[in-house]
């Protein structure tokens, strides 16, 4: 390769040649030695207008050889310490094209790095450095390896990925039984939830992700809901192998994602096993709402528990909280609920959120089962109305993962 780098040594060539040729080459260079040593103290202290002269494809090609061999030489006839390999002056350059053109064998030389002005070659450049990407939740491949993250020892004893074809039927209903039949919604909601287990478009599984989607046709609002609840009798036959899901006492949490628009009313929430516990129905036998986000303001996380008793500010007995967070639409976030004998704590992204709540009447000590929906429109104040003309259909609530952890 030509251009600058590694000094050229005269002489030095790939394939060997006869004594005699040597000697006949030797003294060919001898002879010139007196024009080189002109030429070099020329380029040294400049031409006769008093800039520096150059070789051109016009000078001699014995005293341009020459000369590539004694341009360390100055004037003095001390040799200069060897350049650093690619640390060539200008005119180097220039003499390794004048070769060449010339006729002669342009000098092996090393490619390197493009000199700067100065004629140095170009400092390294630092890579830039990483820029700091930080999750708005954490991102778990398998959460059943690592733990809930939150304190305390626990197993996983429930817990979906949603890393299948579709969803497993045998786990999961497309409803929860405190709703009537056909799977109509109560609080005034707009949606039906679609049950229907083959070509459901409202819920899907894609991606490694469960997708719960608000669809609206000809008037017509569907939307995805999925539980662990008992099959009730009002739901028609039992689905082969359906088992579904019960615990007491435990942490439920979820990797989600919500959509933004007027009247969209996501949720994570459970339900005791048995709607009846002794004779009495809810709000007495509880509800635990891990979240609830108005579609219309997704940076408002509410969770609260509802039991039995006068008052309330929910017309009966129940813990409201709210907190402000970064959208929950635009962001994935982990919301969890730790349901202990001793009281009902919340998390977001492995946070403590707000106050437990210890009132012994909200800490049940029977079973309930896990829900996730998406419903549309509805009473529930925070929505401000519920559905606009600006609501957007269809819009998906996106969920990594379900999860429900005891201790050992």
């Amino acid at each position: 390769m030509s251009g600058s780098g590694a000094r050229h040594r005269s002489g030095q060539r790939r394939h060997g040649r006869s004594h005699s040729t040597a000697q006949r080459l030797a003294v060919g260079v001898l002879l010139g030695l007196a024009g080189v040593l002109a030429l070099v103290v020329g380029l040294t202290r400049g031409g006769p207008g008093g800039g520096t002269q150059s070789l051109t494809a016009g000078s001699d090609p014995a005293s341009i050889a020459s000369a590539v061999v004694q341009a360390g030489v100055p004037s003095g006839g001390s040799p200069t310490p060897e350049p650093a390999a690619g640390a060539v002056r200008a005119q180097s350059g220039q003499v390794a094209a004048a070769v060449g053109s010339a006729g002669g064998p342009a000098p092996a030389t090393r490619k390197a790095a493009p000199p700067t002005a100065a004629g140095t070659r170009r400092a390294a450049v630092p890579p830039p450095a990483p820029v700091a990407v930080v999750p708005s939740a954490p991102v778990t491949v398998d959460p059943g390896a690592a733990g809930p993250g939150i304190p305390g020892s626990w197993k996983l004893a429930f817990g979906d990925t949603f890393n299948g074809p579709g969803l497993d039927l045998t786990r999961w209903q497309l409803c929860n039984p405190s709703f009537r039949a056909m799977c109509l919604p109560y609080n005034d909601e707009k949606e039906t939830f679609n049950t229907a287990t083959v070509g459901n478009p409202n819920v899907t599984v894609a991606g490694g992700q469960l997708h719960l989607t608000a669809t609206r046709t000809g008037g017509q609002i569907r939307s995805g809901m999925v539980s662990t609840g008992p099959w009730p009798a009002i739901f028609g036959p039992k689905p082969a192998g359906y088992t579904g899901f019960h615990y007491t006492y435990g942490y439920y949490q979820g990797r989600v994602r919500i959509p933004a628009g007027d009247g969209y009313w996501p949720s994570l929430w459970e339900l005791p096993q048995q709607q009846q516990q002794g004779g009495k129905a809810w709000p007495d036998t509880g509800e635990y709402d891990v979240f609830e986000i108005p579609g219309n303001n997704p940076s408002d996380y509410h969770f609260t528990a509802h039991w039995g008793g006068g008052g309330g500010s929910c017309g009966h007995p129940c813990s409201p909280q709210v907190a402000t967070i970064s959208s929950a639409a635009t962001n994935w976030h982990v919301y969890g609920l730790d349901w202990e004998p001793t009281g009902l704590t919340w998390y977001l992204d492995g946070h403590k959120m707000g106050n437990t709540v210890t009132t012994p009447g909200a800490i049940k000590n029977y079973p309930f089962y896990i829900i996730a929906n998406l419903s549309v429109g509805g009473s529930w104040g925070p929505l401000n109305g519920g559905i606009t003309g600006s609501t957007p259909f269809p819009a998906t609530m996106d969920i990594d993962y379900l999860n429900v952890w005891q201790h050992p």
